[in-house]
């Protein structure tokens, strides 16, 4: 801003990023005017992420391609297509004028779509068809093939390059959730697979949880619902890892995190003589404490006492209360590593 002499404004040089560079001639009134509409401007450039393209646009036309290829292709009527995919009789019906425009994304849509019905198709869950979605999203703004389309729809997103950077994908956390999840899944696996576990299973069935970095609260902490349990001498798991699938054990692994970052995994064996002489044997820090059961208090006071969490946490039980032991890793896998070394030390 340039001023002349002690009442005058002669000159502005706000710059308004809107339509058609919009100024106003100046005056003090209307620099505050400017000045608004430059403010009004910059808070709709921060709020518009990539996200609402794909919500206003990208999604609507996916499904679009879904209602075409299952009423022109497969026969199928409007209400029956509308009830599968969950939008009214009225939106489905707009499938033919969505698509009469054409865009540069319809033919990845068209392929999205034959994948989003061949999992209808096979009756998969409402989660595979979300992973398909979701996963298209991610390659859309990783590949960069959605940024003519949200540079096209706001002002001032000429130089957007958030989608292409590397480091911004590798800080969101949703890819550590979804590490947790693999690494639960792989553990039980693991345990699946040997049959030696089966011995190993209290009364009360087992379970796996693993926490992520920095966790909080029990939502931080995954585990399998329901427990894992034992069928036809099979370790089965009642449904997939969740995040909050077991408030125990997590509120558990938190006081141990506490103290110890390092140790993200937790899983429960049972307890007697032949697990206690496999603990010494395989060379775990162990802990003990009587008659903890669902006890939170007294079983980390085990550890917190000492400030330190040892591999295994041995409750002895009591009155009520069955024994058990709590093992202590790095993860997931390596907890279960763990048991199955416990495993083999006794079937030898």
């Amino acid at each position: 801003m340039e001023v002349g002499d002690n009442s005058t404004i002669v000159k502005t040089n706000i710059k308004v990023i809107g339509r058609n560079n919009l100024f106003i001639p100046s005056s003090p009134f209307n620099m505050l005017i400017n000045m608004f509409l430059y403010f009004n401007t910059c808070y709709q450039f921060v709020m518009r992420p990539p996200c609402e393209s794909i919500v206003k646009n990208v999604l609507p036309r996916l499904r679009a391609h879904v209602v075409k290829i299952l009423v022109e292709r497969e026969g199928y009527n409007i209400s029956e297509v509308s009830r599968m995919i969950s939008i009214s009789s009225v939106s489905a019906l707009k499938y033919k004028k969505l698509l009469s425009k054409r865009s540069v994304l319809d033919d990845s849509l068209r392929d999205i779509a034959e994948k989003c019905i061949h999992v209808l198709r096979d009756k998969g869950t409402f989660e595979e068809t979300l992973k398909v979605i979701c996963d298209f999203c991610r390659k859309l703004r990783l590949s960069g093939e959605l940024c003519p389309l949200h540079r096209s729809e706001f002002i001032g997103f000429e130089d957007c390059k958030l989608c292409l950077r590397q480091d911004y994908w590798t800080q969101i956390k949703v890819s550590e959730r979804e590490e947790v999840l693999r690494n639960l899944s792989q553990a039980f696996n693991m345990l699946a697979l040997t049959p030696s576990f089966i011995p190993l299973i209290p009364e009360v069935r087992t379970n796996i949880a693993m926490a992520v970095k920095e966790a909080e609260t029990i939502y931080d902490v995954a585990a399998f619902p329901g427990r894992l349990t034992v069928v036809s001498n099979r370790l089965v798991a009642v449904s997939e890892p969740t995040f909050g699938g077991s408030k125990f054990l997590a509120n558990l692994l938190l006081k141990a995190l506490k103290i110890d970052k390092t140790k993200r995994g937790i899983l429960c064996i049972k307890y007697n003589k032949e697990i206690d002489r496999a603990l010494k044997e395989v060379e775990l820090s162990i802990a003990y404490v009587r008659q903890g059961g669902n006890n939170l208090e007294k079983l980390s006071s085990a550890f917190e006492s000492k400030n330190r969490v040892p591999d295994a946490l041995v409750d002895l039980g009591g009155r009520g209360i069955e024994p058990v032991t709590y093992i202590f890793a790095k993860d997931a896998v390596e907890a279960a590593r763990t048991a199955l070394r416990i495993a083999y030390s006794i079937s030898r």
